[in-house]
């Protein structure tokens, strides 16, 4: 047990001396929880949680293109049409998530 507390904290430090400049450092949208994220073809980062945000400059700064969404899964296609499902529904944009139409069964 001693070995494997004394191989452990010597990782740790070793880590830490070798890697010191590795910090994470948050990107995503301010205070929110998110659940999914994709990706067009043109470079725009699309995420969601509650809400739906889209970033034009690889996450530098977030819009809030939509509230109160609670999305569950996302999807972008090659034409860069969103596809989003909530917990009973399926949504499309074709705006980058200004607005949604409900689709599918």
């Amino acid at each position: 047990m001693k070995n494997l507390l004394f191989l452990i904290i010597f990782e740790f430090l070793l880590i830490n001396k070798i890697y010191p400049q590795i910090a994470f450092q948050p990107i995503g949208p301010e205070g929110s929880s998110i659940k999914c994220f994709a990706e067009d073809s043109a470079g725009n980062i699309y995420c969601s949680g509650r809400n739906f945000y889209m970033s034009t400059n690889a996450g530098d700064t977030w819009m809030i293109r939509s509230k109160d969404l609670d999305i569950k899964s996302m999807a972008v296609n090659k034409n860069g049409d969103i596809f989003i499902a909530t917990k009973f529904i399926f949504y499309k944009s074709t705006n980058h998530g200004l607005t949604w139409n409900q689709t599918g069964t």
